[in-house]
């Protein structure tokens, strides 16, 4: 009777345990490749805090401002009056006959002046300026973009 051979048996099972052992290796390497991948680190770190409408709303003055040598020209002329932010500054004012207004649009859309009979503009991109000389006493309302909540207001003396 043949013996059975015990050293094949033994070298079958030393084989079958290294190729167990190769899978655990390779599932585990595969399992931190996925976690690497996933946040960008192995170890885990601090929730990141993610932005609320709470702090959200924070103040941010923007100044857009006329270069100085162009500014002092355009206000020995008469004011100027700033269009920012669907606002006016200043809404309202005085200039004597014959004097001029300027409008700078320091705001990022293009706006137009408009005023029954009195003025229509062009276009005003941003950062432009239009200035009109104004040869008639009284009081004039304008609006930007024909928008009542945006007007504005020129009394000549």
């Amino acid at each position: 009777m043949p013996q059975p051979n015990i050293k094949k048996t033994s070298l079958n099972q030393s084989l079958i345990s290294w190729i167990i052992l190769i899978l655990v290796i390779a599932i585990c390497g595969v399992a931190i490749f996925i976690a690497i991948r996933r946040d960008g680190s192995l170890f885990p770190q601090e929730e990141k805090s993610t932005p609320t409408q709470e702090n959200q709303n924070v103040n941010v003055e923007v100044t857009v401002s006329i270069p100085e040598e162009l500014e002092k020209e355009l206000k020995a002329k008469g004011p100027i009056v700033t269009i920012l932010k669907e606002e006016l500054n200043p809404i309202e004012v005085t200039i004597k006959k014959g004097e001029s207004v300027s409008w700078f649009n320091a705001d990022s859309a293009e706006h137009q002046l408009t005023s029954e009979g009195f003025i229509k503009s062009d276009k005003l991109k941003q950062r432009s300026i239009v200035t009109m000389p104004i040869n008639i006493e009284g009081t004039f309302e304008y609006t930007i973009d024909n928008n009542d909540n945006l007007k504005g207001k020129i009394i000549v003396k």
